[in-house]
């Protein structure tokens, strides 16, 4: 009975552990001109910084605090381009793209080499 009883209190935490495991993929630190694989069908690869008006902690900002990516969706086949903006989700057939930060930080100083930024990108599968 004691083994059953241990059987079954294996299967419930197994299910509550399964339930609890996120239903997205996520990329981290992705360079721009690197194809981030995020599944079997799903590339990205970002290939400019559009517009980069991120605020530093140090100064009171005036302007629009954004961050625009171009970038080559690889998606079932088909490439598309992107202005994927920081926080903004895009729909694709099947799911949820986002851009969900980046380990850059900000700068005052003027603009930031390319080889500098690193991105993160969520799909979120429907």
């Amino acid at each position: 009975m004691k083994a059953i009883l241990l059987i079954g209190a294996a299967l419930a935490s197994a299910t509550a552990m399964v339930a609890d495991a996120p239903n997205y993929v996520q990329q981290n630190d992705v360079r721009i001109f690197e194809r981030a694989d995020i599944t079997g069908d799903l590339a990205i690869t970002a290939f400019g910084i559009m517009r980069d008006t991120r605020c530093t902690e140090r100064v009171i900002c005036f302007r629009e605090d954004r961050l625009v990516v171009a970038a080559i969706v690889q998606h079932r086949g088909r490439d598309r381009e992107f202005a994927l903006e920081l926080g903004q989700p895009v729909q694709l057939d099947g799911g949820v793209l986002t851009l969900i930060s980046t380990s850059t930080p900000p700068s005052d100083a003027g603009a930031i080499p390319l080889k500098y930024y690193r991105l993160n990108f969520r799909w979120q599968p429907d």
